[in-house]
């Protein structure tokens, strides 16, 4: 039996970065609120082509939430091209699908995706919308991660009542 190194880049031509957003970084690790930015570059295959991609990202997402106590999501998709597949519908919901449907997540889109973007939007506005977000889809971070930190300030006192019950609920 033969052995070979993997990596989850193997799967995928796509590149990210990911960022740390602190609201208190000088007072400690969880003193103040901490929101995650994920920036994903490159094309995404077209239709089964871009499967690879899609679990490529699930997964980076995935693994970031599992390392990084972080209170909201925002998925830069702005220079991503992408054009038609329903593999990219699961990218938004990983972080819904780990927390719960309230866990505050948006998306930015350019014009490279957010035609695409918004003809998938059927596969998951239910998970949004039943989690109490009407809005998904940005044109720019900044409005993306003041729209996340808005919502999760409204879910702060559903935090804190999990707290008085002494069980650990996130969202």
């Amino acid at each position: 039996m033969k052995s070979h190194e993997v990596k989850f880049s193997d799967t995928s031509r796509l590149t990210y970065r990911m960022f740390i957003y602190d609201t208190a970084p000088d007072r400690g690790k969880f003193s103040g609120d901490s929101y995650l930015l994920i920036e994903f570059v490159g094309t995404h295959g077209i239709g089964s082509e871009g499967n690879g991609d899609s679990l490529f990202m699930e997964t980076i997402i995935n693994s970031a939430l599992n390392v990084w106590f972080v209170q909201g999501l925002v998925l830069d998709l702005s220079e991503l091209s992408y054009e038609w597949g329903d593999s990219l519908a699961d990218v938004p919901l990983v972080g819904k699908q780990m927390f719960g449907n309230r866990f505050p997540t948006a998306v930015v889109a350019s014009e490279k995706c957010r035609p695409a973007l918004e003809s998938l939007s059927p596969f998951f506005k239910g998970a949004f919308e039943r989690g109490g977000q009407e809005q998904w889809l940005f044109e720019d971070v900044a409005s993306a991660l003041q729209y996340v930190k808005e919502r999760a300030k409204a879910l702060k006192p559903v935090e804190e009542q999990s707290k008085k019950k002494k069980y650990f609920w996130r969202w």
